[in-house]
């Protein structure tokens, strides 16, 4: 699956529990900075950044910039997540704390929560209200 695809998917069920969710995607620009998040998305009052990824052997390919980014994000006190989809497990991952930033492009990440499909992992709405 490409990370379009999963994104578009996850959003699309979020969108069917809340029709009035906002969404923004963030594509690259040589005028942008690095390492900005993929999606800006409000759901009831919340604004929340979120980087798509696909896990592969175990590990997600993201950029030193974008840890840096999800990082800041936290610190200060803003909602930020990885969503991932585990191609090995079929599997939605789902994190939000800090991360420990990594020069390697290549990372294994401790994943917060495990869910087993797409409408399973809606519920993380919870998680970007700040439960």
């Amino acid at each position: 699956m490409k990370e379009t695809s999963f994104a578009g998917n996850f959003l699309n069920i979020l969108k069917e529990q809340y029709s009035d969710l906002w969404e923004l995607n963030v594509h690259g620009h040589e005028m942008q900075r690095s390492g900005v998040l993929d999606y800006v998305i409000c759901i009831e009052g919340k604004l929340i950044c979120i980087e798509f990824k696909i896990q592969r052997n175990n590990k997600i390919k993201m950029m030193p910039l974008q840890q840096k980014e999800f990082n800041d994000i936290k610190k200060s006190k803003g909602i930020s997540l990885i969503i991932a989809y585990d191609e090995d497990k079929g599997e939605i991952l789902i994190r939000k704390m800090p991360l420990k930033i990594q020069q390697e492009k290549y990372i294994n990440i401790d994943w917060d929560f495990v869910y087993h499909d797409l409408h399973n992992a809606a519920n993380v709405v919870k998680l970007m209200r700040g439960e």
